[in-house]
């Protein structure tokens, strides 16, 4: 199975188009789009919302009856969760795949996906949790544990426990299974997961990495790794994991990987202009 893999594309119309081309230029069997879909989150205008969400579903899936190419896709944790119903919904009437926790069969190939990422110094907490189930997280980077999350009538504020640990990345990851894995965020101390002060990823997720052994991890969430690391890939046990290090204002980064040959893929860019 051959696969076009981009994240944190935040909504621009150009990145989307360049990344169907690229998909279609490549020839690969699906197209797995790794969380932070949407437009930066403004509650004020909630029409920029229903209007990328009509606008996007509908370009992926001409793509996708254009093309043959399966289409698979998490949120991030830019998201907002109050989309997250009306986001399922138009996904499902252009025939688009939900990537979760249980894999599904694309194109011969178990994938499965998380959006969830641990601890952040963001207000947002919509797609945050508790790394570890019976310990605090090594933190190496400033965190907040107060902030807000949204429901569909607005947001309403929402404050971690830190000692509260019944839901957690690590206990969701007991039950992920699949070939390939498509995680916003990236595993702990990879070239992956790099800032310019240290290591950000999960843990948690670096631990289920190496009990379950996936043929392919797929990730974004740390748009600057590739720059800070010089890497966007690396092996973990016998899994070969990829970090796209996508800016949305740049031209697009995307990682090309087989399923067949799990520790070949190549990370390109490519702009594109204009699309529908």
């Amino acid at each position: 199975m051959r696969i076009c893999f981009s994240a944190d594309l935040h909504g621009n119309d150009d990145q989307y188009h360049a990344l169907c081309v690229a998909a279609r230029k490549e020839a690969v069997d699906a197209l797995l789009i790794g969380g932070d879909l949407m437009p930066p989150f403004s509650l004020s205008d909630p029409a920029t919302y229903k209007d990328f969400i009509s606008s996007c579903t509908a370009h992926l899936g001409d793509f996708k009856r254009e093309t043959g190419i399966e289409v698979g896709l998490i949120m991030g944790n830019d998201d907002l969760k109050m989309n997250e119903e009306p986001f399922m919904r138009a996904a499902a009437e252009h025939d688009l795949v939900i990537l979760t926790l249980e894999p599904v069969e694309m194109a011969g190939a178990l994938i499965a996906g998380y959006p969830y990422v641990s601890l952040t110094p963001f207000r947002l907490k919509d797609w945050e949790k508790l790394d570890l189930k019976h310990q605090q997280e090594l933190l190496t980077h400033d965190i907040i544990l107060a902030g807000f999350r949204t429901t569909a009538t607005g947001k309403v504020p929402f404050t971690f426990d830190i000692n509260d640990r019944a839901d957690t990345i690590e206990r969701d990851l007991e039950t992920i299974a699949g070939d390939v894995w498509v995680v916003h965020e990236p595993p702990y101390l990879t070239a992956l997961d790099r800032i310019r002060s240290g290591h950000v990823g999960s843990q948690a997720l670096r631990e289920a990495i190496l009990e379950k052994q996936p043929l392919i991890t797929l990730h974004g969430h740390i748009h600057e790794t590739v720059d800070v690391s010089g890497q966007y890939m690396q092996q973990l046990g016998e899994t070969w994991c990829y970090g796209v290090g996508n800016y949305h204002d740049e031209p697009l980064a995307y990682i090309i990987v087989d399923t067949d040959h799990p520790g070949k893929g190549g990370r390109k860019r490519i702009k594109v202009i204009g699309g529908p």
